[in-house]
């Protein structure tokens, strides 16, 4: 299970990798410094699985103090922390 600590100080590579949480979260660091959170999971199509990948949201830093209305505006934005957002 991922931590906090260990997404804000996870360091851009050369190439994007994953941090996984399970049951499908990741948390993914791509080059440019960019974090975000994503969800693989599989359909059902017919007799096969079909495997999907749905953007959740980026990574932000969990602020020390957040009203209701700032925490509604930084969800509706897509932004989520390891600590508010799931």
């Amino acid at each position: 299970m991922l931590t906090d600590r260990a997404c804000r100080n996870a360091k851009p590579l050369y190439k994007p990798y994953r941090l996984l949480d399970g049951s499908g979260l990741y948390f993914e660091v791509w080059p440019s410094g960019a974090k975000s959170w994503r969800y693989r999971f599989q359909l059902r199509d017919g007799g096969t699985f079909k495997e999907n990948m749905f953007a959740v949201g980026d990574y932000v830093i969990s602020p020390r103090v957040e009203s209701d209305e700032e925490f509604a505006a930084r969800r509706a934005g897509g932004s989520f922390t390891l600590a508010y957002g799931f």
